[in-house]
């Protein structure tokens, strides 16, 4: 659960780390309000940028980059 050797794993420093996480973790918070939102009005349309295909290519990005910063 914990590793204090998590950073150097991925040969990332503190701040690019948070900088990461940060951007993932308010990336989602958006979408979700969004997909809240729709949920309760179903009539207002999920914005392309925040759609569930948006979603898929962003997650499939963010793979990409934590599978080649471990190289």
């Amino acid at each position: 659960m914990i590793d204090f050797n998590h950073l150097n794993k991925n040969k990332e420093t503190y701040f690019s780390h948070f900088k990461f996480a940060v951007s993932v973790s308010l990336n989602l918070f958006i979408r979700s309000i969004f997909f809240l939102i729709h949920g309760f009005v179903p009539f207002v349309q999920i914005p392309k940028i925040f759609n569930i295909d948006y979603t898929l290519n962003l997650f499939e990005n963010l793979k990409k980059y934590t599978d080649e910063r471990k190289q």
